[in-house]
């Protein structure tokens, strides 16, 4: 019998314009990082510290994502405001 499976998306329960751009940010980081420790951290659960289903704006999402960065603690990983 051959068993099938449904592959979810990461991102599945994000429910704001916010969290999709806290959850692109954290993908981003996760596929360049070239120490894929990331520090010594667990990203995934990096990801759900912060891929959280609402921000209250956009300023509150990009704090995240430099606190997200940050905690990597390189000097040339961070997030620049666009």
């Amino acid at each position: 019998a051959i068993t099938r499976h449904r592959i979810q998306p990461v991102f599945a329960a994000v429910a704001t314009e916010e969290s999709r751009v806290v959850g692109e940010a954290w993908k981003v980081l996760s596929k360049a990082y070239v120490d894929k420790t990331y520090n010594g951290q667990d990203w995934d659960a990096v990801r759900k510290k912060y891929v959280k289903p609402s921000y209250k704006d956009t300023a509150q999402a990009y704090d995240a994502i430099r606190e997200m960065a940050g905690s990597l603690g390189d000097r040339y990983t961070r997030f620049l405001t666009p």
